[in-house]
């Protein structure tokens, strides 16, 4: 206890209370945002566009950029997509090069999650034979399609 009067003992610095990953909108799941990115409704893919591009007021207020939450989001599709191939069982034989388009990348969670994943499974093992008789390009397996 200090005496009445005395100056407080330094602080040291708080930790930030939320990291970049903690902050983009959750209210719309990956998934959603895939069915919105590949909806044929005009209005449902520009609110799509319009959530990815504008920041939230808290993120606004804890100075994250807009760079940082499109990154953010883009690592957090990237991640979604890698479990989608690993629980398919096609990790080591398909992956995707989305490059800095998070739209692109949800299209193509939109297309892993359709179906009952046995076609998914079905082009794996097709992939495969391919490799093992060399109908596959010379740098070999996976196979990286652009999204």
């Amino acid at each position: 206890m200090q005496p009445t009067g005395a100056a407080p003992s330094p602080r040291p610095p708080s930790p930030a209370l939320f990291q970049p990953a903690d902050l983009f909108d959750l209210s719309l799941p990956i998934s959603k945002m895939a069915a919105m990115a590949m909806a044929t409704d005009d209005a449902k893919r520009a609110a799509l566009r319009s959530q990815l591009a504008t920041r939230t007021r808290q993120q606004e207020l804890l100075g994250h950029t807009a760079e940082t939450v499109n990154s953010t989001l883009l690592n957090a599709v990237q991640q979604h997509i890698h479990k989608a191939l690993s629980r398919l069982g096609l990790a080591d034989v398909l992956a995707f090069d989305i490059g800095g388009d998070v739209e692109a990348g949800l299209k193509v969670v939109y297309v892993l999650e359709r179906g009952n994943g046995e076609e998914w499974r079905a082009m794996g093992r097709f992939l495969r034979l391919a490799a093992i008789y060399r109908l596959t390009p010379a740098n070999g397996l996976p196979l990286v399609l652009s999204a």
